[in-house]
């Protein structure tokens, strides 16, 4: 249902450009292929962005992990 509402809106402005406000088809369908990019590319943009966030927490992880070897190390004295 979350991407159907995007899609039938698109429809629904596509018919109500075709009928009320007397477009060409190659006009409509030039509107449509603009929002289905941006909604390509909107979600390139998130997933990249969650990617970078998931990285810098496993990053983080390490770094902690790396500071309690190092902690355990001294206190056996190695």
């Amino acid at each position: 249902m979350k991407r159907a509402a995007p899609l039938v809106a698109v429809l629904c402005g596509a018919a109500a450009g075709l009928l009320l406000l007397d477009l060409s088809l190659g006009t409509v369908l030039i509107g449509i292929g603009l929002v289905v990019v941006l909604g390509v590319l909107r979600e390139l943009w998130l997933s990249e962005r969650a990617h970078r966030s998931s990285e810098r927490e496993r990053r983080e992880h390490l770094v902690r992990e790396r500071e309690f070897a190092n902690a355990r190390l001294r206190e056996r004295g190695d």
